[in-house]
């Protein structure tokens, strides 16, 4: 049996693998509907339709980090940009 530390730890590396799975599924989000928004060949006002979709996921991407950051975990530009490597967090 695993002592309260070793329980806890592995809580909150279960947490951290989370919340970056989240994250990584709302920036695959964010990054398909940037290819939309820049896309000329769809008229203007059906993509002008989609900022209020983009707010919401920015928000979103927004308070993951800040969750991520309150279980003590820094994370890196690197990993805001393009992702979390979530195997790496399950073996923390």
């Amino acid at each position: 049996m695993k002592n309260w530390s070793e329980q806890l730890q592995k809580a909150k590396s279960d947490r951290i693998a989370g919340l970056a799975r989240e994250y990584n599924e709302m920036l695959g989000k964010h990054e398909r509907l940037i290819s939309y928004i820049d896309n000329n060949e769809i008229p203007f006002e059906d993509r002008k339709k989609r900022k209020p979709e983009h707010a919401d996921i920015c928000d979103r991407l927004s308070a993951l980090l800040i969750e991520i950051l309150d279980t003590g975990y820094v994370w890196t530009d690197e990993e805001a940009v393009t992702g979390f490597n979530i195997q790496e967090h399950n073996a923390a």
